[in-house]
């Protein structure tokens, strides 16, 4: 597990080092970053609750806005915690020395065994960031953004994933074969892809289409390839942050069988920073990593 550290300069200066992971906001439809900061706002005043697993839930706990402004006057950052905790069933206690089910009155909005983690997001990029030793799954994190936000616009009306690590995506591109092969892709913001792929993407967007699956089996006795600019490689590169992709490949000089479901292998980046400059410095990053193509 990755290990979030804080450091005494000699100055005495806190700083904070880890492992940054990345959510892509992509909405439906107008895609400004005033309506992705509106969005937040909702997290806030609806407070949708997520079901993580078990008794475990997830809302959003605090969310501020950074001081500075981009030039149509939004703030660069939003940044925040998300709570995720326990809710009780008070009448699910147990007397272990009396041997008894007992009743506990406790109020309805009393939890227990929370933890905080952190995020930031930047609404130009329609990217967040949060630290990946935060005590809870990261596909929980991604659960509560993807279901408290689709509570709030209506299913089918935006979609959150994780950023791909570049390196699993390149396997499945320069697999030897690829013996199946299941791409799930969100519609897309604004962001630089390849020529079919950017194709793929301007008809889906053309016939209205929220969701695309593609699947591809090879035909018996022939081998299946990600050619480049072809079909699979577009859809590949196209879930590094609009999806994902399930595929079995054959790599190596032994042909090694292997199964790649991509949202196990979210983009990951070391990260260190002052404490004073962390919010700064996160936002620089988010920019330099996603800015939009159309900037």
């Amino acid at each position: 597990m990755t290990v979030t550290r804080y450091v005494n300069t000699r100055e005495g200066e806190e700083i904070k080092r880890g492992t940054l992971l990345f959510l892509n906001f992509k909405l439906t439809h107008n895609q400004l970053p005033e309506n992705y900061i509106k969005l937040f706002e909702r997290l806030v005043s609806e407070d949708p609750i997520v079901h993580s697993s078990g008794n475990k839930y997830i809302s959003i706990n605090t969310l501020f806005k950074d001081e500075i402004l981009n030039k149509d006057g939004y703030p660069i950052l939003l940044y925040g915690k998300i709570a995720t905790y326990d809710i009780l069933d008070r009448d699910a206690f147990y007397d272990k020395k009396k041997k008894e089910i007992v009743s506990i009155d406790i109020g309805e909005d009393i939890v227990a065994n929370f933890k905080f983690i952190d995020f930031y997001f930047s609404p130009e990029s329609h990217r967040l960031a949060f630290f990946d030793n935060q005590p809870v799954n990261p596909k929980q994190v991604l659960k509560y953004f993807s279901e408290a936000s689709s509570t709030i616009l209506g299913e089918g009306q935006i979609n959150v994933t994780f950023e791909t690590d570049r390196d699993i995506i390149e396997r499945i591109l320069k697999a030897n074969y690829i013996e199946s092969f299941n791409a799930v892709i969100s519609y897309s913001n604004r962001d630089e892809t390849g020529l079919f792929a950017s194709l793929i993407e301007e008809k889906t967007k053309g016939d209205n289409i929220e969701r695309l699956e593609i699947t591809a089996k090879s035909a018996k006795d022939e081998k299946m390839q990600a050619k480049p600019d072809g079909l699979i490689n577009a859809a590949t590169t196209l879930a590094q942050s609009n999806g994902y992709v399930i595929a079995t490949i054959t790599e190596g000089e032994k042909n090694k069988r292997t199964r790649i479901d991509t949202t196990d292998h979210p983009m990951k980046e070391s990260f260190t920073s002052k404490l004073s400059e962390l919010k700064g410095e996160v936002y620089t990053l988010l920019m330099s990593k996603f800015k939009p193509n159309n900037k």
